[in-house]
């Protein structure tokens, strides 16, 4: 892929904007957090042109966001639906962030149409980040460029690394539909 800013696969950034830039992408994966599989829900959910839903679902499954699984109504042709990936279900933490700066800095008078909730106590959640054990003050978050000779091998992620601090699926924010 690493199609986004000149295909600069050093850029965090960059190699997620290959998977997520595109219109409607955030939304696809908003309404798979929700629990949504399948194409005509997520065509209804949405209102999205079914050449740009069947475009942005290819991408998601190419980028491991999600996972194409076939399915046979009891009377009808076999369908597919389409599931997170566990790449898939950690975007959760990036919409709560882009919701929570939407909620303070793009206001609506409309009542939100959906939250983050902690899964087992069902308590609203807040993005947050951390230096260790200490919650760090988003004014105080800056990028920090790496010239590539100072670079360190063992920063480098290798291919389909879980992160260390990767949580059980059961300990997984969920999205609660107001």
């Amino acid at each position: 892929m690493l199609g986004i800013l000149g295909g600069d696969d050093r850029c965090p950034i960059a190699r997620s904007l290959d998977v997520l830039g595109e219109k409607w992408t955030l939304m696809i994966v908003r309404d798979a957090l929700a629990g949504t599989t399948r194409f005509s829900r997520f065509q209804e959910s949405l209102g999205i042109p079914r050449e740009v839903l069947t475009a942005r679902l290819a991408t998601l499954v190419e980028g491991g966001v999600l996972e194409r699984r076939s399915y046979k109504p009891e009377s009808g042709r076999a369908r597919d639906e389409y599931v997170l990936t566990g790449a898939g279900q950690e975007l959760a933490m990036v919409l709560l962030a882009l919701g929570d700066w939407a909620d303070r800095n793009r206001p609506s008078s409309a009542p939100a149409g959906m939250r983050f909730v902690d899964a087992e106590t069902g308590e609203r959640l807040a993005p947050a980040a951390r230096a260790g054990d200490r919650l760090v003050d988003p004014e105080r978050i800056r990028p920090e460029a790496v010239p590539p000779e100072h670079a360190r091998p063992e920063d480098a992620q290798p291919e389909n690394a879980q992160p260390e601090n990767a949580r059980p699926e059961d300990s997984r924010p969920a999205l609660e539909r107001a």
